[in-house]
């Protein structure tokens, strides 16, 4: 019997269409996905034409990506294109896409390495050997689900001096200057518990 290949086509879609839609945090979304974590090619390619229009400055849409396809001669149907946008319900939402797609393919990768592991148990061979082989399969087939999403110094920093020129911060206030003062704002990445006894 075989398995059913481990599949996450609606969350590729929508990770494709909230990317051309103005998703946040694109920079760690092409950090953490890969091309090939994609299941079917032609949508690597979509999400390769997606960095390569967001790392030039500019804002991935239909017409940016689709003048990046056309510019690296992929062959797609345009129609298909305008369907992975409306696929796309809630641009919050790419992060836990992203992380069906990483998560599927991953799924796919030790089925694969599974296979290639019991083919290597059903050939004849030198047994070390064979375990040594086989390490390296399964090695090489989760080397991919430890990436980090850590990033240099040089590679934040400019874009960080550009928002602090133009006067923007990530920083939200809270409305209140003495809270603002003690918590410095609400910023993303961080959990600020604000509570006190009833009363106080």
């Amino acid at each position: 019997v075989t398995s059913p290949t481990p599949l996450a086509s609606e969350a590729e879609a929508a990770l494709l269409g909230t990317a051309m839609l103005g998703a946040p945090n694109l920079v760690d979304l092409l950090d953490a996905v890969e091309p090939d974590d994609f299941y079917q090619p032609w949508l690597g390619e979509v999400w390769t034409a997606i960095g390569l229009v967001h790392r030039s400055g500019n804002q991935p849409d239909l017409i940016s990506v689709r003048d990046a396809l056309d510019r690296a001669g992929v062959r797609y149907d345009p129609v298909r294109l305008v369907d992975l946008v409306q696929a796309a319900t809630f641009v919050l939402n790419a992060e836990v896409y992203a992380e069906q797609v990483i998560t599927a393919a991953g799924m796919r990768r030790l089925q694969d390495a599974g296979a290639r592991v019991v083919q290597l148990a059903t050939t004849p061979g030198d047994l070390t050997t064979r375990r040594e082989q086989a390490r390296q399969v399964i090695d090489d087939a989760t080397a991919s689900s430890g990436r980090t999403r850590a990033r240099t110094l040089v590679d934040i920093l400019p874009a960080v001096i550009e928002r602090a020129d133009r006067g923007q911060s990530d920083v939200l206030s809270t409305g209140y200057q003495d809270l603002d003062r003690l918590v410095r704002g609400l910023g993303p990445g961080r959990l600020v518990v604000v509570g006190a006894r009833p009363g106080v």
